[in-house]
């Protein structure tokens, strides 16, 4: 691939030239937004909650996004605040119709195409991520995967749990670049001199144009919608 000079670039860091270590998210981000599997996996969150501290519906959803907004995710507040088994917790909410996620061939080839080490890092299961690279077809082109166990539940944007990462995988912070649909999720990962790509699920993947300036963070070094976007406007393979 050969690298493109881009006006949708917000730091003078960015450089894909000298990145050999790609690192992707999974949910709305290795797979597109698009495909809406959150709308399940949130249905499941607000019955687990409901069924473990005998609520109402209604009720457990305003406690799944308390803890999310506290804890980093729904998990770790039950865990912290109930003594919930995080592996229950994770086949319960991860019982969804994956079909919505449909094989990409071109994602793959550019993937595969990319120099150097590609890795995963989510705050889901190993199981939940693997299944929707499988369902992409790209599940056989990473390096590593790193997820929330490997984390000791500590979700990103906990520092912690980019430390752990960066020593399993000895990363080398300036050849190294994070994609990741959670602005927050991006700081920790800038602070460690990471490059960082702001993956926009609000938007369709076919959209182009400058980042919304609600996210122009010094901690962002460039954005897509979505990884092909994103990979149009800075690459030519």
């Amino acid at each position: 691939m050969e690298l493109l000079a881009n006006a949708n670039q917000l730091t003078p860091e960015f450089d894909l030239g000298r990145v050999q270590t790609w690192i992707f998210d999974v949910d709305n981000t290795l797979y597109p937004a698009e495909c809406d599997l959150f709308s399940q996996i949130h249905i499941r969150m607000a019955e687990f909650v409901a069924k473990t501290l005998s609520l109402n519906l209604e009720a457990a959803k305003l406690v799944r996004r308390e803890y999310f907004t506290k804890y980093g995710t729904t998990m770790r507040g039950l865990m912290e605040e109930h003594g919930v088994d995080p592996n229950d917790y994770m086949a319960y909410v991860h019982d969804v119709d994956y079909s919505p996620i449909k094989r990409d061939d071109a994602l793959r080839q550019l993937i595969e195409g990319l120099p150097g080490r590609k890795l995963i890092f989510t705050n889901a299961s190993l199981e939940h991520g693997q299944k929707c690279a499988r369902q992409l077809g790209v599940e056989d082109l990473f390096d590593g995967w790193f997820d929330i166990r490997d984390a000791a539940y500590e979700p990103k944007p906990d520092m912690a749990a980019y430390h752990k990462f960066a020593a399993r995988f000895e990363v080398e912070p300036q050849r190294a670049i994070f994609f990741e649909d959670t602005l927050k999720n991006l700081k920790p990962a800038k602070q460690l001199g990471w490059q960082t790509a702001y993956i926009d699920p609000s938007v369709e993947t076919t959209a182009t144009g400058p980042l919304p300036t609600f996210v122009q963070a010094g901690y962002v070094d460039a954005h897509g919608a979505g990884l092909h976007a994103f990979f149009q406007a800075h690459w030519r393979t």
